[in-house]
């Protein structure tokens, strides 16, 4: 008698977990980021992800990933008007490595990417083992369950700031100068945090699936004196060395950029601003065209979307940076 009672609880234990997941498989179906993002209601750190998976299927050839570095610092409106190669930024402020590697398979369920860029910053973000975990399970849980991403829809459709940032292939224009003058930061050796066990054993799932999928990986750091030094160059150095991938340090090339900290720095030197973007897009354009041989799409009919953005996107910013002088 205890033993079917005990199949009873266990029955009913089974069918009300079956009913959940059966309720947030169809609330999940109903959570359309594509269609909330065409209406503008999604301003979150979600954007990016929408906004990537808006676009026309098997038209990027380059991936961003990274924290805020990104988004302020690569510019793909102008990559195309350079290169002609289309690029989406998918940066968040203060991204995770588990972040990055879902936002990875999602967008390959639509794009059949040629080059995934990693910006490096991300490698040194921890917070703790048991903290990691649960980012970890919380990701696996809104790739497979969307709606626990995107379950602040209505407040956002209701609370949409009016002064949001406009996007631009997921870059963000930022203009304002705050100039660095703490001096020549790549001199001296500061000990940092190592790379988070949780960051490695990601970044080592987003090789494999790049590997898979036959795209080349890139890690390149940001000028950012609050965030670089020998120390991290040479723990990156030493990674994609082991890891045979490519990687390009723009704080060791600061000269070739042309950076200047009194004019392009966004926040006293975390952030490049957008003059400072507009010079590490031109040489990151030209890295990714000589190192990864990317094909230049300029021209062809899937892009004439692309093609009038940029054009937009070319006299926003010579006014913005006219506006400065």
């Amino acid at each position: 008698m205890q033993d079917f009672k005990n199949w009873k609880t266990v029955k009913r234990g089974c069918i009300f977990f079956l009913l959940v997941t059966a309720l947030l498989f169809v609330a999940s179906r109903m959570v359309d980021p594509v269609f909330w993002y065409a209406k503008g209601n999604i301003e979150d750190r979600n954007k990016c992800i929408a906004g990537v998976l808006s676009e026309e299927p098997n038209t990027i050839d380059v991936l961003v990933l990274g924290d805020s570095e990104t988004y302020t610092s690569f510019s793909p409106l102008q990559l195309w008007s350079e290169q002609g190669i289309p690029a989406y930024v998918c940066g968040q402020s203060g991204q995770w490595m588990q972040e990055a590697y879902y936002i990875l398979k999602k967008v390959l369920k639509k794009q059949d990417l040629k080059t995934v860029v990693l910006e490096t910053n991300m490698f040194f973000r921890c917070q703790g083992i048991m903290q990691d975990m649960q980012l970890s399970l919380g990701e696996l849980t809104a790739y497979y369950f969307p709606i626990f991403r995107y379950h602040n829809l209505w407040k956002e459709a209701f609370d949409k700031e009016e002064d949001a940032l406009t996007s631009y292939k997921g870059f963000e224009i930022r203009s304002a100068v705050k100039p660095y003058e703490g001096g020549d930061y790549m001199q001296e050796e500061k000990e940092q945090d190592k790379l988070s066990a949780y960051g490695q054993l990601y970044f080592d799932q987003i090789l494999r699936l790049c590997r898979k999928h036959e795209i080349q990986v890139v890690l390149y750091s940001v000028p950012s004196p609050s965030n670089c030094n020998y120390h991290t160059h040479d723990v990156i150095s030493n990674l994609a060395k082991k890891k045979e991938i490519l990687y390009v340090d723009l704080n060791l090339k600061l000269e070739e950029l042309g950076i200047d900290w009194k004019k392009d720095s966004l926040d006293g030197g975390d952030h490049l601003n957008l003059s400072g973007a507009k010079k590490a897009t031109a040489y990151l354009g030209q890295y990714l065209k000589d190192a990864c041989g990317l094909e230049d799409r300029r021209g062809q009919d899937a892009y004439d979307e692309w093609d009038k953005k940029a054009k937009k996107y070319k006299k926003k910013v010579q006014k913005i940076l006219k506006s400065r002088k």
